[in-house]
């Protein structure tokens, strides 16, 4: 408080008092304000140092175009020194393809839309590299003088990229080349990728079938609530992948059968990202399958009517023929007349190939009877020795009409089998005949007779 007189000595004693007072006080100003501008100064070159150490690239242009600030980071980023580029255009510096878009964008600046901005600049030693940048205009009294910004190198961001983008393309061809039918969509079962099978399918262009719905596009009515079931069991992990058919009408109009696989799958934390379907036409082999079935049932059915046919041409051909045999037989007797050489020759032909004849009717009605399956076994109970030295001595008689030599040996002296005696012998007996047919007179045939649990 200043108490201000106006009479007599009081008003030089008052004077005095104000004048030390506001000294006092302007001093007390000036060391403030010194305070102040060393703070300020102190702030500033911490900013200073702040902004020089980015490893960002912060600059400023007035509103020609030309660089007003650059921070060192320029010449790391460029290979220009800060004192090169200063004065200087940006023009100059931008990838002469680049420069339309971004002037562009920096008109959308000026307006005050914030747009960051990606294009390619040339570095000092012609290479050209990618950056990103994002700016704001620069007013003063209202009035624009400039713009300032940031400017970050992405060079190595665009090669990861642009390799990712190659591996992704790659992917693209191999699903292409597949012959099925890729799908991938995501867990509102919206189509985020197709490839050209099932383009060519459909008659729809792969970006096309990009956001469409899986069931919508793919499935058929009477389908639709079964496969949006089989999604929704993916989705929520009660199954982990499924297999089914169902037809799929083509763009000619044409109902194809295609066997189907869903799979689901998720980010690298386990969550379910969506649904992994993959398509395969077996039309062609359900065709082909129809017509096998059809085939079979024919030949099935051709085979019984042959078989049939067999077994009733058998029996009505044994009627005839064993009474040829039977009176054949009772002429060679000679109970009724005594016959000369060349009488007893011809009957004996004629019964010869009587009874050769009767075997081959056997024979048939034995296949006949395999084939449908009606073929009886009469199993006993034999030792095997005696059994297979009976049959040796029955086919010994071969050796002097067929002129070969059959050696018979046997082992297994005390074992004991249950077989079909008849078969047994029939199909030793076919055997060695077909032996005798391949073998030269005066050689020898080996017959090996052995038993064992599996096969004799």
């Amino acid at each position: 408080m200043v108490e201000v007189m106006t009479k007599g000595d009081g008003f030089s004693r008052t004077k005095s008092k104000i004048e030390e007072s506001g000294g006092e006080n302007i001093d007390l100003l000036k060391q403030r304000i010194l305070d102040l501008e060393k703070e300020v100064s102190k702030k500033d070159d911490l900013f200073n140092k702040f902004v020089e150490n980015q490893n960002e690239v912060i600059f400023s242009v007035n509103t020609r175009g030309d660089f007003t600030y650059l921070n060192p980071a320029i010449e790391r980023m460029t290979g220009y020194k800060v004192e090169e580029v200063i004065g200087k255009s940006y023009t100059q510096y931008i990838y002469p393809e680049d420069l339309p878009g971004l002037q562009r964008d920096l008109e959308k600046t000026i307006q005050g839309i914030h747009n960051p901005y990606m294009f390619r600049i040339i570095d000092k030693g012609g290479n050209i590299k990618y950056v990103h940048t994002s700016s704001k205009p620069i007013f003063e009294k209202g009035e624009l003088v400039g713009i300032s910004g940031v400017m970050v190198d992405i060079q190595k961001l665009k090669q990861v990229e642009k390799k990712l983008k190659s591996e992704k393309d790659k992917v693209r061809q191999y699903l292409d080349v597949a012959g099925i039918i890729i799908l991938v969509a995501d867990r509102d079962l919206k189509i985020s990728l197709a490839n050209k099978k099932a383009s060519e399918c459909t008659g729809i262009k792969k970006d096309e079938i990009n956001g469409r719905n899986l069931i919508e596009t793919f499935v058929p009515e009477k389908e639709k609530d079964h496969v949006r079931q089989i999604c929704k069991n993916l989705l929520d992990r009660k199954i982990n992948e499924k297999h089914c058919e169902f037809n799929l009408l083509d763009y000619r109009g044409n109902l194809r059968n295609y066997i189907w696989n869903f799979s689901y799958f998720s980010d690298e934390n386990e969550n379910i990202e969506g649904i992994i379907l993959a398509g395969e036409d077996i039309t062609n082999q359900k065709k082909t399958e129809e017509t096998l079935i059809k085939a079979r049932l024919l030949a099935e059915s051709s085979n019984r009517t042959k078989s049939e046919f067999i077994a009733n041409m058998s029996h009505e051909l044994r009627t005839p023929l064993n009474s040829v045999i039977g009176f054949t037989d009772v002429v060679l007797t000679e109970r009724h007349g005594l016959l000369n050489e060349k009488q007893k020759r011809y009957m004996t032909n004629v019964s010869k190939n009587g009874h050769h004849l009767l075997d081959l009717i056997n024979n048939l009605l034995d296949i006949s009877r395999i084939e449908t399956c009606k073929m009886e076994m009469k199993v006993q109970k034999v030792e095997f020795v005696p059994f297979m030295k009976e049959i040796r001595e029955k086919i010994k008689h071969m050796e002097a009409k067929r002129g070969a030599i059959i050696n018979f040996t046997i082992e297994n002296e005390k074992d004991i089998m249950y077989v079909d005696t008849d078969k047994i012998e029939e199909i030793i007996y076919n055997l060695v005949d077909n032996a005798f047919k391949f073998t030269p007179k005066g050689k020898t045939i080996t017959v090996k007779s052995a038993l064992n649990p599996l096969e004799l």
